[in-house]
């Protein structure tokens, strides 16, 4: 298991990929992920779809979270869930208008997500972030436990704070010049975050599946409120290039 742990896997997917001139190219795309001790685990998995995530922009980013989400399905025994994040940055979003219009825009965007990949998603089990997170049972357990912690524990708001900072790029500070406002609507945010990682535990999920690294604050309660068994194991995804095959003598 450790050697598992330690190492990344590597999975070369052929993509077809439509030219300019309508011609249809296979390009080689390379995803690595670490851990490796997911593939073939009949443990539950989730897959967050982020409803700000730049890559859906471009048809190369759907392209490979396509291939991505078609590669787990394939190395996992029990079905993905897909988790359509609509909630999850709805303060932020609520400072160009407010809290009802922040959800009809992030209902949207999730909705158009669910267009875009339809193909990729079938056989997934889909569900909301309402229903999965705020509809839950322990949701308001959740809430007060991570909320009292954000006010108790110094180095847990330190986290938080850093984590949105973080978020605090060039294109943020334009569409929200207001960064003292940005940051506490975003602090907001992660902490919905947070109860997020504690309803997937509870419910059984045991990996987790996103491009990049997880946040500081979240980890900081994954591993320290969580035992080892129900921690909840953020695979890292690296996605390559879409590269044209090698062409062999």
């Amino acid at each position: 298991m450790n050697n598992l742990i330690k190492r990344n896997s590597r999975h070369y997917i052929p993509i077809n990929c439509i030219q300019a001139t309508g011609e249809i190219v296979t390009k080689k795309l390379t995803i690595k992920t670490r851990p490796a001790f997911w593939i073939n685990t009949n443990q539950k998995v989730i897959f967050p779809f982020s409803i700000n995530s730049s890559i859906y922009e471009s048809n190369a980013g759907v392209l490979k979270i396509s291939a991505l989400l078609k590669l787990v399905k394939s190395q996992v025994l029990e079905k993905v869930m897909v988790l359509l994040c609509e909630k999850a940055h709805m303060h932020v979003l609520s400072i160009k208008s407010n809290i009802e219009e922040a959800f009809k825009e992030g209902y949207q965007k999730a909705n158009n997500l669910i267009a875009i990949f339809k193909d990729a998603l079938i056989g997934c089990n889909v569900i909301y972030w309402k229903d999965f997170i705020e509809n839950d049972d322990d949701y308001t357990r959740f809430k007060k436990l991570i909320f009292d912690l954000y006010k108790s524990n110094a180095e847990f708001k330190l986290r938080v704070r850093d984590d949105a900072n973080k978020t605090y790029n060039a294109d943020r500070a334009k569409e929200f010049p207001n960064k003292s406002l940005y940051i506490k609507n975003a602090e907001l945010d992660l902490l919905e975050q947070c109860i997020y990682l504690l309803i997937t535990s509870k419910n059984g999920y045991r990996f987790e599946f996103y491009p990049g690294k997880r946040t500081s604050s979240a980890e900081f309660i994954n591993s320290s409120f969580l035992d080892e068994p129900n921690r909840l194991v953020r695979v890292n995804v690296t996605l390559g290039t879409l590269k044209e095959p090698t062409n062999t003598p």
